[in-house]
């Protein structure tokens, strides 16, 4: 008998974080670079993050 898949995670909210502090980031430092790179590293660090805590970070 073969197990479900598992429920995707939601990333919705790291995601309107990350997406808020990059856009304040890059207002408060006059430079859309700069945000834009602090916007996507933030939101890469806290989709990681979320997923290990979810349980489905590849360890069994």
């Amino acid at each position: 008998m073969s197990t479900p898949p598992p429920q995707p995670v939601s990333l919705l909210r790291e995601m309107v974080i990350a997406t808020v502090v990059g856009v304040a980031t890059g207002m408060y430092t006059g430079n859309i670079v700069v945000g834009s790179a602090v916007g996507i590293g933030l939101g890469t660090v806290l989709s990681i993050v979320k997923t290990l805590r979810s349980g489905r970070g590849g360890r069994s």
